[in-house]
């Protein structure tokens, strides 16, 4: 979103965000001088009273502003916010589907609940943005919203920012910083520690790598915190991989981190377009994946491996393999930044994003 905002005119479009509570956002927005309004009730978990409190006071907050666009982003707050917004009067809503609250694991009434939800939702908004082209696919074959107004535009990083040729100061920073030699292959996992991504694997999948390659200088750097961090300590000193695994804890700078990295590894059970698998490409490494929606397009043929979401020895033997090659590391990581330079450019993707509110206005 903060990327968004770059590539809108300021003398034109004046911003503003509403989100449950304070946060890093937010001290990014307010340094931005962009107004922040917040709406408490606006919780993850389903609670009806409160779910539809945040509703009245969205209704409220768009009347009261008269806003002419209102972007809706996220399962709830896109639920919630598409029907007050249209009921406020707004003439123009977008929502952008980048999570989804369910998956093929969900049980059924969450999936079929979450179904209808979405589908009535979908009445509300003039367009909605997909960050990858199965779930645009999905919906539009669903025919919740004509499918010229189903839209993928992926997300993406600064390829500026995030390039190879930064790594080599990055990793003599932090090899120093992780006392680990040159030659040590480092193995990173970055991202929230929940179920979704499912970071309790991680010390399973080391473990397989150990056996096989007991002899080798390598370890698995998880940078992350979420609630999931304390069991996944316990389980590294259960499985006796101190010597294995290294808890980084919650990152300021995850690129920087990521740039001194050998390989990227995320063994989720969800996603729709995950951007730490962005900035590994971006940043020239090979990616160990799980073979899920949003993953399969980033990690396409010859970039990486794609793993099923729950074989750990998949993962390992994958890692094994980059291991072993450095010039397999090479080859698969010069053709994702090839791929992240064709469809992850944040820029020009949010530039599509600013067409898609001048084309709505227009109309």
């Amino acid at each position: 979103m903060l990327d968004m905002f770059n590539e809108l005119d300021r003398a034109r479009y004046q911003i503003h965000v509403v989100c449950k509570e304070p946060g890093p956002l937010t001290q990014e927005l307010f340094r931005l001088k962009i107004p922040v309004h917040f709406v408490p009730s606006l919780d993850h978990p389903t609670h009806v009273w409160r779910d539809y409190r945040a509703y009245r006071e969205l209704r409220r907050f768009f009347a009261l502003n008269q806003f002419q666009i209102v972007h809706t982003h996220s399962a709830k707050p896109g639920i919630l916010g598409r029907s007050a917004a249209r009921r406020a009067g707004v003439p123009i809503v977008v929502h952008q589907v980048r999570e989804s609250a369910v998956d093929e694991s969900s049980s059924w009434p969450a999936r079929f609940l979450h179904g209808q939800l979405e589908r009535r939702a979908a009445r509300y908004c003039d367009c909605m943005v997909f960050v990858n082209r199965e779930e645009r696919d999905a919906i539009a074959a669903k025919g919740w919203m004509p499918a010229e107004n189903c839209i993928t535009i992926h997300g993406g990083v600064d390829l500026q920012v995030v390039h190879p040729r930064h790594r080599p100061g990055q990793r003599e920073v932090y090899r120093a910083r992780w006392a680990s030699s040159e030659e040590e292959f480092i193995v990173l996992f970055l991202g929230r520690l929940d179920h979704s991504k499912q970071p309790l694997m991680l010390a399973e999948i080391a473990g397989r790598l150990d056996k096989l390659r007991p002899r080798r200088s390598w370890q698995l750097l998880v940078a992350g915190a979420g609630p999931l961090e304390t069991q996944l300590s316990q389980a590294i000193k259960s499985m006796q991989l101190d010597h294995r695994m290294r808890m980084l804890g919650w990152q300021d700078d995850p690129q920087s981190v990521l740039l001194a990295a050998d390989a990227v590894l995320l063994p989720s059970v969800v996603e729709s377009l995950p951007r730490c698998l962005i900035e590994a490409q971006a940043a020239g490494l090979p990616i160990v994946a799980s073979e899920i929606r949003g993953t399969r397009e980033i990690v396409v043929e010859g970039t990486g491996f794609l793993c099923p979401p729950k074989n750990a020895d998949c993962y390992a033997v994958s890692l094994a393999r980059l291991l072993d090659s450095p010039e397999l590391r090479s080859t698969l990581g010069q053709a994702g930044r090839r791929h992240a330079e064709q469809c992850f450019d944040t820029i020009a993707n949010n530039q599509r994003i600013a067409a898609i509110y001048e084309s709505l206005l227009a109309s």
